[in-house]
């Protein structure tokens, strides 16, 4: 089966290899290249956005996040990643500190309605516990 092509007017965020420029940076967060650096004890939000809409189907967002391991902090989380529209929640996922030297989390999502689309923020939130870099964001259709 041949791939289909997407259309980055009618799929903008499938069609960007990486979203990560198309965020807007939390207060205590800062660019570096491609990359999100947010600070050790600097809580909050470090990226969010970019409010493009995605069409009805199923998702998997890829972020891929550099960050030392914390087994003191184990079962805490130290990175929280979401898909959102305004207060409707697609996706949450905490990442405590005994699995974010992984460093590729995977995020399920489905869109139900309407077919047109809707526009989705991507937020990744640091609990301030270490310093983390956001390498990149990506999503794919899961079906």
């Amino acid at each position: 089966m041949a791939a289909s092509r997407i259309d980055p007017v009618r799929d903008p965020v499938l069609a960007a290899d990486n979203l990560l420029p198309a965020l807007t940076l939390g207060p205590n967060a800062r660019r570096e290249g491609e990359r999100i650096v947010v600070p050790e004890g600097a809580g909050g939000h470090a990226a969010f956005g970019p409010h493009w809409p995605i069409r009805t189907g199923d998702y998997i967002a890829t972020f891929r996040i550099e960050a030392p391991a914390l087994w003191a902090l184990r079962k805490r989380p130290v990175v929280t990643i979401e898909v959102v529209e305004g207060d409707v929640f697609f996706a949450q996922r905490a990442i405590p500190g005994r699995d974010i030297e992984a460093g590729i989390f995977d995020l399920r999502f489905r869109i139900d309605a309407p077919p047109q689309g809707r526009p989705v923020e991507f937020r990744i939130w640091s609990h301030g516990a270490v310093s983390a870099e956001i390498v990149s964001l990506a999503v794919r259709r899961a079906d």
